[in-house]
């Protein structure tokens, strides 16, 4: 039987990367994702179900890649999830737009946003203001040059 193979990141998992599940877990599983790609929107009922059954033994951790290029709502979306996560709100955020990933345009991301309780005008003035975007075209220019990832969803 092949020895499992153990991935080392570049940029180890931190406080600024948003995790779920007991940092202390004996397995990490990081996911570069993209709210728009129709790959990460089959994965996440997925990662939803191994966070359930493995419980408290897995910690999952996600960052954005959000590749515009093939996915023009994608950065949009990010900056949704980081203003939610500015109101403690990431994960309800994060299963809300992979839940309706097909409506991720500006009217379906206040509807979310009001959906999960959200300070609606703090929200729509993050957004505005592009408060995020450096932040995740930085975590994206890290996971492409750092981590050589290219596609997502990269687990």
């Amino acid at each position: 039987m092949a020895e499992a193979e153990v991935v080392r990141l570049k940029n180890s998992v931190n406080q600024s990367d948003h995790t779920s599940g007991s940092e202390n877990a004996p397995v990490t599983l990081l996911e570069y994702g993209n709210f728009e790609c129709i790959d990460c929107g089959r994965i996440f009922p997925v990662i939803k179900e191994v966070q359930r059954v493995v419980g408290e033994n897995l910690r999952f951790v996600f960052r954005h890649f959000p590749s515009v290029r093939t996915h023009p709502m994608a950065m949009r979306a990010a900056e949704a999830a980081e203003a939610a996560n500015a109101q403690g709100k990431f994960w309800q955020m994060h299963d809300q737009l992979f839940s309706n990933q097909q409506f991720l345009e500006e009217q379906h991301l206040s509807r979310y946003a009001r959906r999960i309780g959200l300070d609606l005008e703090k929200f729509n003035s993050d957004l505005i203001e592009n408060t995020f975007l450096k932040q995740i075209e930085l975590e994206y220019q890290s996971a492409l040059f750092d981590e050589h990832v290219t596609g997502t969803p990269t687990l």
